[in-house]
């Protein structure tokens, strides 16, 4: 049995005050350019113009005419089959109201189209409009993706849809659960807000709201973002996240990036082109005064952390992540800027900017720049650091670099001073300090582990060993008559003797971070949020059980 029905044009199914709202803007509410996308097409669609669809009864058990709260309505009942020009809709049970542009179906709903298919438990269509209201067990499937939720408010025309109760998108590249959110299929993008949790076979997201299109792969994530990455070694946290298919990633507000120390059987970076002052620097003609060590040790700091996985941690206002991706390098380059703070077991440091190449694992610090190994700090304009497996391999300072060693068997602040510092490391210990060019050096003495004055020296070049953490030579090198000494006796002024330009900050040396980097929600469930409708589980050529939830209809004359 055929009929076809026409109706006339009615109101649209939102008030004017519910109009009114989509183009309310809180004072002093920032919306970027994604987000304003979303808002001016969720709330200008409803003004369109649409053309008037006719629908067909193209089979149905029976059609009684009846009347419901005053309105005649048609009764559609037992293997409901209506069809527009652009759909195909199946259910148990429809209501068409005779004289307003709506359609209620109940029970085991599905509809096809050529771009999508649609389960729900009901569903409230209005034709005038081709909008629809589905509620119960809603699911929504293209070709792309598959989209669950409880209650959803979709367009046909343009398709979109609006997750007012819970959303969960499973497509092949991973699966996605929020509170709510809207899905636009035509640019393939979204906007999902509350709880969003993203996971895919190597990657987990967590934020308070996402925006995406995930055909270009561009994501905004805000509000306490999480994400862990395993295939880059890497976790982060902070107040917003952008991130496109270049593999450009910018965290920005109380950013927090977490590098794991990789696989120490794998062969190890290549060394970056920036190298170490050159030779041209050495004197033609070479005098030399060596100083013999004494007894003075220096302070060493637990390195057992060493071989911790969280190798290094970068604190900053910003980290901007950028990948090489060719043939020939995978690597990623981190720049991070204003208060940037990095904690490593053999290496910290405080900078208003800093950059860093894994391929080469080497650190670069710009503008009141500071760092720390052990007992030693270091503070000069521009700082470049060398890591080998988490450990400090070298570390070149210039232009004039100021250089505090604090020896704690006496309580005194040893100093060096020059135009350029190369300090040399093996297996994350001190070997080799040199300075070049004007190297100043003030070295406090001791006897029987009590003071005992200070060496003042001035030089073109000065080397001092170590080994094991303790300075075993000192070599001051160049021109006869170049360089100076002078011996110090012990006395309250040589215990507080400085060199011009010293600096000693202990107490901004930043700390392995003691609060935990983890998720807020817990994991994504593996399953859909609601037991599969019938004509779904056929769909996927599954059966379905035999205690199916059965939909009743109740109607009120």
């Amino acid at each position: 049995m055929k009929k076809e029905f026409s109706w006339r044009p009615s109101p649209y199914p939102y008030s004017k005050e519910d109009r009114s709202k989509c183009f309310s803007i809180t004072p002093g509410e920032k919306i970027g350019l994604f987000s304003l996308f979303i808002f001016l097409t969720a709330c200008l669609i409803p003004f369109e113009i649409y053309a008037q669809n006719q629908v067909q009864i193209v089979r149905a058990d029976s059609i009684v005419g009846e009347t419901i709260g005053g309105a005649p309505v048609q009764k559609i009942i037992g293997n409901v089959h209506l069809q527009t020009e652009d759909m195909e809709m199946f259910a148990d049970r429809a209501l068409k109201f005779t004289n307003q542009e709506k359609v209620q179906a109940f029970g085991n709903i599905q509809i096809n189209t050529q771009e999508e298919s649609i389960w729900a438990d009901s569903l409230t269509y209005y034709t005038d409009i081709d909008f629809s209201e589905l509620r119960g067990r809603v699911i929504i499937e293209s070709d792309s993706s598959t989209l669950f939720g409880h209650s959803v408010d979709y367009r046909f025309t343009n398709k979109v849809a609006h997750f007012t109760n819970k959303i969960r998108l499973e497509d092949t590249q991973g699966t996605l659960i929020a509170n709510s959110g809207f899905y636009f299929r035509e640019p393939d993008s979204a906007a999902f807000y509350g709880q969003v949790q993203l996971r895919d076979s190597l990657k987990y997201i967590e934020g308070d709201s996402l925006f995406s299109n995930r055909r270009t792969q561009y994501n905004e994530l805000h509000g306490n973002v999480f994400a862990d990455d395993p295939e880059n070694n890497s976790m982060l946290k902070g107040d917003y996240l952008e991130s496109d298919s270049t593999g450009r990633r910018l965290l920005k507000g109380n950013a927090w990036l977490k590098n794991f120390k990789e696989d120490s059987t794998t062969t190890g970076p290549s060394q970056d082109s920036l190298q170490a002052p050159p030779d041209s620097l050495q004197p033609t003609r070479q005098d030399s005064l060596i100083l013999q060590p004494d007894s003075m040790e220096t302070s060493q700091q637990d390195t057992s952390q060493s071989s911790h996985p969280d190798t290094t941690h970068i604190r900053a206002v910003r980290i901007l992540s950028l990948q090489n991706r060719t043939a020939s390098d995978t690597t990623t380059t981190v720049k991070s800027y204003e208060n940037v703070r990095i904690w490593s077991p053999d290496f910290s440091s405080l900078s208003d900017s800093a950059r860093y190449e894994s391929k080469a694992q080497t650190f670069e610090l710009w503008e009141n720049a500071k760092a720390w190994h052990e007992q030693i700090q270091l503070s000069g304009p521009y700082i470049w650091v060398q890591l080998e497996d988490g450990d400090i391999k070298q570390l070149v300072s210039y232009p004039n670099p100021f250089t505090v060693q604090q020896d704690t068997s006496i309580n005194r602040l040893n100093q060096i001073k020059g135009d350029t510092l190369d300090a040399s490391f093996t297996d994350g210990q001190l070997r080799l300090i040199r300075v070049y060019r004007n190297s100043h050096l003030l070295r406090f003495t001791q006897q029987n582990g009590k003071p005992d004055g200070a060496l003042d020296l001035t030089a073109p070049i000065t080397n001092i060993y170590f080994e094991n953490g303790q300075l075993v030579e000192l070599k001051s090198l160049g021109d006869e008559g170049s360089i100076n000494g002078f011996y110090f006796p012990e006395s309250e002024q040589t215990a507080k003797k400085q060199l011009d330009g010293f600096t000693w900050n202990p107490d901004l040396r930043p700390q392995r971070p003691s609060e935990k980097m983890e998720p807020r929600f817990p994991p994504i469930p593996k399953e859909p949020p609601f037991e599969l409708p019938k004509r779904y589980l056929e769909h996927i050529g599954k059966s379905p059980p035999d205690d199916s939830k059965t939909d009743t209809l109740q109607v009120n004359n």
